[in-house]
């Protein structure tokens, strides 16, 4: 949409409330406007105060000191807009980790942050048939991810020392860790109970 240019669209509004009186449709005519001010809507039959100035969007989608913000004006009696909201929040840069107590994540952004720590969480690929080891007395399990060390980072000499370094941040209540162990305890059990529970099995002999 070029600037200035306006785009009106008509169209029908179905009340979404079950309890009311009349559920029939009402036609609404919307007017979008993009022009000094950014993008402007005018909705037939509201107005603004200031409307014999020319200014009757009631509606307007900004960017205001680096920061895309939408201005309403809900009272036809106030000069000021009523509702200033920050568009900051809805940035998908904020969108937390999908991770639910059914189905935990591991995210690119925790993969990335365990790397720069030396360590993470490598699905490994292995059938359940091959595992069958028996570690100090117990089966090694299956185990279709694992914590390990990265060696590209360089930091630690090997999966046991990363495992070390992790069981020490799990007691300090490390956010990625707490993630990590999360996720293991619902994806791969045998790990995490290896890890966070009985560090003897840890590795295979």
């Amino acid at each position: 949409m070029n600037a200035q240019q306006e785009n009106p669209i008509s169209f029908l509004l179905t009340d979404g409330h079950s309890d009311v009186n009349d559920p029939t449709p009402v036609k609404i005519s919307v007017h979008a406007e993009v022009n000094g001010f950014g993008l402007a809507l005018r909705v037939e039959g509201c107005w603004m105060k200031t409307m014999e100035t020319g200014f009757n969007q009631v509606v307007i989608i900004e960017k205001y000191g680096g920061d895309i913000r939408v201005l309403v004006w809900a009272d036809i009696n106030q000069e000021d807009p009523t509702h200033i909201i920050s568009m900051e929040g809805a940035r998908e840069s904020k969108r937390k980790q999908d991770d639910t107590e059914d189905d935990p994540r591991w995210s690119p952004e925790d993969q990335l942050a365990a790397q720069t720590q030396g360590w993470d969480i490598f699905e490994t690929g292995r059938c359940e048939a091959s595992e069958t080891a028996i570690v100090n007395g117990k089966p090694y399990g299956h185990r279709p991810f694992e914590i390990q060390s990265c060696d590209e980072a360089d930091i630690f000499t090997g999966d046991n020392e990363a495992h070390v370094f992790i069981r020490r941040q799990f007691a300090l209540e490390d956010p990625l860790v707490l993630r990590a162990a999360k996720f293991l305890a619902y994806r791969s059990p045998f790990e995490y109970e290896a890890i966070f529970i009985n560090s003897d099995t840890k590795e295979k002999s």
